[in-house]
């Protein structure tokens, strides 16, 4: 699975011809405890092999929770993690809304607003309504197929997947 997933993002990347590295951001709301290791480390290390066979490195990664982030790579701790509510009006906050990341504490899903068709955006408003009248189990059931349907294809999803 792990090597899957970092294969189809390399194929994301390597769209574009002028990368040649890569920042990313893993979020959770589970913080560790200190000496735990980071989750997800199979698929950092998978992806950190895959996109290196296309000529790009990952610089850094960062390590966000409901309420601080900090290295990926350090051991977790109080000493190292920064409060998000420092970053409110700091460059570190202007690159999470500029890369669509913003951490919102409501865990409400708010739409921008449409650039396209208004009936997309329409539909869009009624794909949510119908996700959250589902039991939460089987809309996270769905989900989860679909988003493993579209990451075991080689190509980019539909508008309608989408």
């Amino acid at each position: 699975m792990e090597i899957h997933f970092a294969q189809t993002v390399a194929a994301y990347l390597t769209s574009d011809e002028r990368a040649n590295g890569i920042v990313f951001a893993l979020y959770t709301t589970d913080a560790p405890e200190p000496g735990e290791a980071r989750p997800h480390r199979a698929t950092i290390a998978a992806l950190t092999g895959v996109l290196a066979r296309e000529g790009i490195i990952i610089r850094d990664g960062i390590y966000v929770t409901d309420t601080t982030y900090s290295p990926y790579d350090n051991p977790p701790g109080p000493d190292i993690a920064v409060p998000l509510n420092t970053t409110e009006y700091s460059r570190v906050n202007a690159e999470f809304v500029y890369r669509g990341s913003t951490v919102e504490p409501t865990n409400q899903i708010t739409l921008p607003l449409a650039t396209h068709e208004a009936e997309d955006a329409v539909a869009v408003e009624r794909h949510m309504e119908a996700i959250g009248n589902r039991p939460p189990a089987t809309a996270i059931h769905d989900a989860h197929e679909l988003w493993n349907g579209m990451l075991a294809t080689k190509n980019y999803p539909t508008n309608q997947d989408t």
